[in-house]
């Protein structure tokens, strides 16, 4: 009579085998997902400066009187809302802070993106953008392209970057450059 052997389990070569494979699937997708994650930290930020745009918007409408949209204020990456008291778009000692916020972490809007006048964007109280000539309002549409801008988000790294664009007529995009 033979004698028959029975195995039950895996060899120590197949256990290698199969966690080398896993780990490698496990570090692709951790790649991907990092990309992923960091693109969507800079739409996010993009969809959030669009909404305090809106906001300000809003706003200057619903108290009459101008706000003020200052980029980079009061650090590098931080936005603020600003009621406008005076009603010269220019933020000026003592005008209140509506809102605040920073962009998400990583995410970076250099001060050469702002393309606003003044580097600020600023509504009337009928809630259309308005520019500035650094001492008043430039009135919606007057002087060419017063009260239109654009702000540019990006990452260090990141392929992606973010375009959040005002129109004169007010309205309110954010595109994938």
């Amino acid at each position: 009579m033979s004698l028959q052997q029975r195995s039950n389990g895996f060899s120590l070569i197949e256990v290698m085998v199969t966690l080398a494979i896993a780990g490698i699937l496990m570090a692709l997708g951790v790649t991907a997902y990092d990309r992923w994650a960091n693109r969507e930290s800079i739409r996010s930020g993009a969809r959030d400066v669009a909404l305090s745009l809106q906001r300000a918007k809003g706003l200057a409408v619903k108290r009459g009187r101008n706000t003020i949209v200052r980029f980079n204020s009061p650090a590098a990456n931080f936005y603020e809302i600003i009621d406008d008291a005076d009603n010269n778009c220019v933020v000026d000692v003592g005008e209140s802070v509506l809102y605040q916020a920073s962009l998400p972490t990583g995410v970076t809007m250099p001060a050469a993106s702002v393309a606003f006048s003044n580097s600020n964007a600023a509504f009337d109280a009928r809630g259309l953008p308005l520019g500035d000539n650094g001492v008043a309002c430039v009135p919606f549409g007057a002087g060419g392209a017063a009260g239109s801008g654009t702000v540019l988000l990006q990452m260090a790294g990141v392929n992606a970057q973010y375009q959040v664009s005002m129109s004169l007529a007010g309205g309110i995009t954010v595109v994938r450059q």
